[in-house]
Order: C-alpha cells, then sequence, then structure tokens
C-alpha cells in the first residue's frame, strides 16, 4: 500500500505522521509538489496520483469538487479516503463527485486537535467512518495507524451520517466552547480492530 495525501495542512499531517509511525509508505501531493513535512518526499498531484494506490484528499473542502473534476480519470481504481468538509454546502461531502470511485468518507467529524491527540478522559477516541467492503481494510489501517478506532457506519450511501455528527461536534463544540469534544461508541469492544 502507497498512500499519497495531497494537501497536508492540519488533518493531512496527522495522517501522514501516523502512516510514518507505522510504517505506512507514505509521499505528499501538493500544487507547488513540495512537502511540507521533512521526511515525507513531496511530489506534484499528477506524480502523486500516479505514485501512490490510496490517495486521501486532504485539501479545503471548497476545493474538492473542482478536485474531483480536474483529476477523476486519474483517481479510477484507486482507494479515495475524502477527509475534506464543504461546510458552505450540503451535503458536506463529496460523494456526487466521486461516483464510479472507491470513495471513503473518513477522518471528517472530528476536530484536528482530537485528531492529533486522541486519547481524551483516558479512552481512545472513536472515528467513525463510511465505504464500502473493499475499502474497509485500508481504510481501518490508517484510522488506526494515527491512534484512532475506527467505527464503520455503514457503506458510502451513509455518507449524510458523517455530517450529522460533525454538525453534532460543531454543536456541542460552540455550546461548550471547546474543541475538545469526541465521540464513544461502547459494547463493539470485541468486535473491532484494535490498536497493537
Amino acid at each position: 500500500m502507497k498512500v499519497a495525501v495531497i494537501g497536508a495542512g492540519k488533518v493531512g499531517s496527522i495522517i501522514v505522521k501516523g502512516a510514518l509511525r507505522n510504517n505506512i509508505d507514505v509521499i505528499i501531493g501538493s500544487r507547488s509538489g513540495k512537502s511540507s513535512l521533512e521526511d515525507v518526499k513531496g511530489y506534484s498531484i499528477n506524480e502523486a496520483l500516479a505514485l501512490a494506490d490510496t490517495i486521501v484528499i486532504a485539501i479545503p473542502g471548497s476545493e474538492t469538487s473542482r478536485f474531483f473534476f480536474e483529476y477523476k480519470e486519474k483517481l479510477i481504481g484507486k482507494v479515495i479516503i475524502d477527509v475534506t468538509n464543504d461546510i458552505k454546502s450540503k451535503p458536506f461531502h463529496h460523494a456526487k463527485d466521486a461516483i464510479g470511485l472507491r470513495y471513503v468518507r473518513a477522518f471528517s467529524m472530528l476536530g484536528f486537535e482530537v485528531m492529533a491527540s486522541p486519547i481524551l478522559d483516558g479512552q481512545q477516541v472513536d472515528m467513525l467512518y463510511v465505504a464500502n467492503e473493499t475499502e474497509q481494510e485500508i481504510t481501518e489501517k490508517l484510522i488506526l495507524a494515527t491512534g484512532l478506532r475506527p467505527i464503520l457506519i455503514g457503506g458510502i450511501d451513509k455518507a449524510d451520517i458523517i455530517d450529522n455528527i460533525l454538525h453534532l461536534w460543531g454543536t456541542l463544540a460552540a455550546q461548550y466552547k471547546s474543541r475538545y469534544i469526541a465521540f464513544k461508541v461502547l459494547g463493539l469492544t470485541d468486535i473491532l480492530p484494535q490498536n497493537d
């Protein structure tokens, strides 16, 4: 598995660092072709898409539709993990732009601060995600690499549920004036994959 993170801002950098800690082959793709992280090689977006089989889209949400329009042909056959939130549109996700692709929605329902330190009140934070069956193993490997616990909601037809969770997270963050809020699903300990 070779992962290309397109746009290594806050969330993208968390994913890259988790991949590095877990010996996952990872590169960064950007318009400049440069990496924002010392230990990771940077490539142009076209180069990164050609080199990797798993693509993490970690660009601003408002640019995601244009990204799919511009690069869709180069994304065919690859696992596409969309971590973006286009909060000025409904829905926040871009599943409609990814029809025909191996699209996943993950890393998009929590603040980056929690993803960077995924233990709150002594408990591992859960990352809820949606993916079709053929994309689940790769997605869970990346989620576990960041220290989060993967919780599958269902197939990509459930993408709107992730938006609802994000909306709930944002409402709670505003109400309690804290971005250090996360979710924990109980009762699945013996069923879910665990961090080693």
